[in-house]
């Protein structure tokens, strides 16, 4: 079986990292999966790893850019020595060229939505789902049926997976965790922390705010550490200045490798303002045996985490409530760890990408 991922490039993110997972698992069934795309910072270590990539002119987030057409030609030339038996999608721009490259080399493809997304006439007249479409969470699953009922059987759900071995506090010596705080001048204090873009949805802006309340209310010494890159920034800086929060509060830029940065954390937070379809940090952080508060308005994270098991979900909830779950968890240490074990001990037996490779690849037999 021979399969070739699309998408719009390999740098770091959440599409990337779940590619990156999906070929080592494909690779370890023995399935040939190779990719194509615009390239970026992460394509060495896919192809450190044998597994080949192919260049195309696909940096684009426009449906009618010429750059389709462009990628279209290279990789239907491409084929007559590749001779895929499948294609599968992981963007809207590689949707459309799978669609096309499908319709012309008669092979089947497979889509993945990696989240919610706005359903603009454009998709509604041109939806590209594929023979088969995969959702990332139970969430984003009925969100697609409900805006294509005519698709609903062959839509369904494959839950992300990580590298458990990976993300296990075992690979991250003291050494590691001392470098990372003197590099960035981190106190040794109680710590909260998120991974991901800078961007409205995240919640950023919340963080701060709660962050505010546990330390004037609650009479905590904690600090928040923000990894990621994004449009938020600026923002950001001014809210943690308008706050008085500077001593408290460290943005650190996006980490190809986050473990050091997320062994540091006591707390994984987020506040997500907009709709997640998953997010592979949260399963990155449990793995390593961090309790999760979040509150969130729309996505899946009931997929992964339960309330009061490995930490606290919260639905569209205020920021005094947020506060005060986090400031149990900093009051009640044994509590915190508890919570963590349990969701290392759920990752590693649910979430691992050995399991979500056996399930895509179960819908690739499906189509084929």
């Amino acid at each position: 079986m021979k399969i070739l991922q699309l998408t719009s490039h390999l740098n770091v993110g959440g599409i990337t990292s779940y590619l990156y997972h999906l070929s080592q698992g494909l690779k370890k069934l023995n399935i040939d999966s190779s990719l194509a795309s615009s390239g970026g910072e992460q394509e060495r270590d896919f192809e450190h790893h044998q597994i080949t990539t192919h260049s195309i002119p696909l940096d684009t987030k426009h449906e009618l850019s010429i750059k389709l057409a462009w990628s279209f030609f290279k990789l239907k030339k491409l084929y007559k020595q590749e001779k895929w038996d499948l294609l599968h999608a992981h963007t809207r721009v590689s949707q459309y060229l799978a669609y096309f490259l499908s319709q012309n080399l008669h092979i089947p493809y497979v889509t993945t939505f990696h989240g919610f997304y706005h359903h603009h006439l454009g998709r509604k007249l041109f939806p590209c789902l594929g023979h088969r479409t995969i959702a990332n969470s139970f969430p984003v699953e009925e969100d697609l049926k409900a805006h294509y009922p005519t698709h609903t059987p062959h839509i369904s759900t494959i839950l992300h997976g990580i590298d458990t071995e990976y993300f296990n506090t075992k690979n991250i010596s003291d050494e590691k965790k001392q470098n990372f705080r003197q590099e960035f001048k981190i106190p040794l204090l109680p710590t909260l922390g998120i991974v991901g873009r800078l961007s409205e949805e995240k919640g950023h802006l919340k963080l701060l705010e709660i962050l505010k309340i546990l330390i004037e209310k609650h009479r905590q010494k904690v600090q928040l550490l923000m990894i990621g890159d994004g449009k938020m920034k600026s923002s950001i800086l001014k809210k943690i200045e308008e706050l008085k929060l500077s001593d408290s509060v460290f943005l650190l830029p996006t980490q190809k490798d986050p473990r050091t940065a997320l062994s540091l954390i006591d707390v994984y937070v987020t506040f997500q303002a907009g709709p997640e379809g998953f997010g592979l940090s949260f399963l990155e952080a449990m793995s390593l045996g961090k309790p999760l508060v979040i509150s969130y308005s729309k996505g899946g994270m009931a997929d992964f985490l339960e309330n009061e098991k490995e930490g606290f979900l919260l639905h569209n909830s205020t920021l005094e409530t947020m506060a005060e779950k986090i400031n149990t968890l900093l009051n009640f240490p044994e509590l915190q760890k508890e919570m963590g074990q349990k969701g290392a001990q759920k990752i590693k037996e649910y979430f691992s990408y050995e399991r979500m490779a056996e399930q895509t690849r179960s819908i690739y037999e499906q189509v084929l």
